[in-house]
């Protein structure tokens, strides 16, 4: 296997941005995976060795090692000109003391990744999600580019979150980040990703959840938008944070678009917008909101599994047309 190495001067960055460990290792897998990598987007098919340098930093990292502040995978797509480094939140997170799930942790150390002299390229962030709507969209994956952060503490007893106390503002409860960086580069990125050709061979490498399946597809619109409860430690604290957030968020954004309930998405994109560049979420669908306890704690190893790996699926052809 062909390491890094030397790296251009204009070779384009793009940084990838996982929440778990359990997310970053199926993606990291794919992205690395010869046999799935789709040449035949490009004008000629060469020996993945010559094609493809990596260099393994942190794998696999499990949360039981020592946190050390490195990517999972650096992969230098040779012909295509770009760096792409696959980070995993729970990695750093100092864990314990914090919460794993501590968005005011996760804040403290989502820094390392995006304070660096060279400004990106593009920034993805990658997760499992709810899907916030009725129907089953379980093992689909969701792309888009717009989030919608709440924070539901203080409560109206002003009670807090002891294991999570973040707050960008406290006067501002809900917190909107919408596309308008570079808004014209992702939407052609999406444009290429939704061509026939491209969207079939995508969606039959695909695999189907085992609970409340669906024929798994994926939808990519600039305008979809992922919303996100943050502070929450507590599982059973959802049941009420996760509708909440859904009724403030229709309020400001047209409920058509929303297409993904998850918790680091936006977090990630505040953390990165001082870079003023494009940004784009990926969601890979595990279950209805709501739904946790019927849709994926019975399998719960598998359903994540076929959620993860869609994404990643839907990430490399994604990174394959950039």
């Amino acid at each position: 296997m062909n390491h890094v190495g030397e790296i251009p001067e204009d070779v384009k960055q793009i940084i990838i941005v996982a929440n778990k460990w359990w997310e970053a290792k199926p993606l990291t897998d794919i992205l690395f995976d010869h046999k799935i990598l789709p040449f035949h987007y490009n004008s000629s098919k060469k020996d993945f060795e010559d094609y493809v340098k990596l260099q393994i930093e942190n794998y696999p990292l499990l949360e039981k090692h020592p946190k050390c502040a490195k990517p999972r995978l650096k992969l230098y797509w040779i012909a295509k000109k770009i760096l792409v480094e696959v980070w995993c939140i729970s990695d750093l997170m100092n864990v314990p003391p914090a919460h794993e799930s501590s968005v005011e942790e996760k804040m403290r150390i989502l820094p390392i990744i995006f304070n660096r002299e060279k400004t990106p390229h593009l920034i993805i962030a990658f997760g499992t999600a709810a899907y916030p709507h009725k129907i089953s969209r379980n093992g689909c994956v969701f792309l888009g580019t717009n989030t919608f952060v709440f924070n539901p503490f203080p409560r109206s007893d002003g009670s807090i979150n002891p294991e999570s106390n973040w707050g960008e503002k406290s006067q501002d409860r809900g917190i909107i980040s919408t596309s308008s960086q570079n808004i014209l580069h992702v939407s052609k990125v999406f444009d290429k990703l939704n061509r026939k050709e491209i969207k079939e061979d995508i969606e039959k490498k695909l695999l189907v959840s085992p609970l409340k399946p669906v024929k798994p597809k994926f939808f990519a619109n600039i305008n979809n938008l992922s919303i996100g409860v943050v502070n929450i430690t507590k599982p059973e604290d959802y049941s009420w944070a996760d509708p909440e957030t859904f009724k403030k968020a229709k309020k400001l954004i047209n409920k058509k678009h929303i297409s993904s309930m998850e918790t680091t998405h936006g977090i990630i994109r505040i953390s990165s917008e001082h870079f003023q560049i494009p940004f784009i979420w990926i969601s890979g669908i595990a279950n209805r909101m709501g739904y946790y306890h019927r849709d994926v704690k019975p399998r719960e190893y598998n359903q994540n599994f076929v959620a993860v790996h869609n994404a990643g699926i839907t990430t490399l052809h994604l990174l394959s047309i950039i």
